[in-house]
Formats: C-alpha cells, sequence, structure tokens
C-alpha cells in the first residue's frame, strides 16, 4: 500500500524506548478514496524481547 509521509516526529526519548520512527501518513490512490484523505499514524518499534521490528 502506498502513502505520503505528512509529518514525522523524532526524539531522542522514542529510540530508548524502542520506537523507530512515528508517522503522520495519507493514503495514495484508491485507498485514498476508501478512507476519505484522513491521516493516519504509523509506528515502528524493535521488540527488544523477541528480536523482531514491527
Amino acid at each position: 500500500m502506498k502513502y505520503t509521509v505528512v509529518k514525522t516526529f523524532q526524539s531522542e526519548g522514542f529510540k530508548d524506548s524502542g520506537i523507530l520512527k512515528d508517522e503522520i501518513i495519507e493514503l495514495d490512490g484508491d485507498a485514498k478514496k476508501h478512507y476519505q484523505g484522513k491521516k493516519m499514524r504509523l509506528v515502528r518499534f524493535w521488540d527488544s524481547i523477541n528480536n523482531a521490528e514491527y
């Protein structure tokens, strides 16, 4: 699914808590029509217990 990043939040405190990326996004194409152009939040984080990125 394609999207456009509207805003990115960055903080050293995020990295300490495992947050890798915190963004406000807007979907592109047909998905944008379906969600009526609403903005969404996309957060990527590191789970140190399971050694996995989500």
